[in-house]
């Protein structure tokens, strides 16, 4: 009897430390499953914050893609237009430079008025070419026609204000109706564009020679001859 009592007391005492130990494994348990629970959820935070940055992120680099296109897209148009607008042009020069090279030789031949005809034929092609106007200019001067060279002169100017021989021819022209005072003021205008244009130095020598001014005119003869 003794025995069988020391026999329950162990069995009670083993059945009571499993009872202890299940208990502590299913506190570890819990625990367990908490910490990896409360784990996952910060990693599925951590992971849904990442998800958005990168959502953002795409969102920000198809916006700045899409701007980049938009933007070779425009340079593209532009330099089609540019190559355009270059092959015209040159078609323009390449047309106008036969009639200029034809008024040149009249001119050189001594034949004005077949020279005229010429730059006229170069105008009706491309009426944007300055030299046009600087070289009908010139001829319409030797033929005594200074009141129409200066009325078309005055005209171009306003088309080409950039074009310094345009500005010397009126003011050859206005020194040969003998307005001077206009006539350096363009040949000045001239100078203003480019302080090296030879033509208008000599221009304002030759008007100051006119006007009796020699030491003024031998400084910008001069002057014109060092360029």
């Amino acid at each position: 009897l003794h025995q069988i009592l020391v026999n329950d007391q162990t069995i009670g005492a083993t059945a009571n430390n499993i009872i202890a130990w299940s208990g502590f494994v299913l506190t570890a348990l819990v625990f367990l499953i908490g910490a990896g629970a409360w784990f996952a959820g910060n990693r599925f935070r951590d992971i849904e914050k990442i998800k958005k940055e990168l959502e953002i992120q795409l969102s920000e680099s198809k916006e700045q893609i899409s701007k980049e296109i938009q933007v070779i897209s425009e340079i593209k148009a532009a330099l089609t237009q540019s190559k355009l607008r270059f092959e015209e042009e040159r078609n323009q020069a390449l047309k106008v430079i036969f009639p200029l090279m034809e008024g040149q030789w009249y001119y050189y031949q001594g034949d004005a008025n077949l020279a005229i005809k010429a730059y006229e034929k170069a105008y009706e092609i491309n009426p944007n070419e300055g030299q046009i106007y600087s070289r009908l200019s010139k001829l319409l001067m030797e033929k005594g026609n200074i009141h129409e060279a200066i009325s078309l002169l005055k005209e171009v100017v306003q088309k080409f204000p950039d074009d310094l021989w345009l500005y010397s021819r009126l003011g050859q022209a206005y020194r040969r109706a003998g307005e001077f005072e206009k006539s350096e003021q363009a040949y000045r205008k001239a100078l203003a564009i480019d302080g090296t244009m030879w033509h208008a130095l000599y221009g304002l020598g030759r008007l100051a020679m006119v006007q009796r001014q020699f030491s003024e005119a031998e400084e910008f003869m001069q002057e014109g001859i060092d360029i």
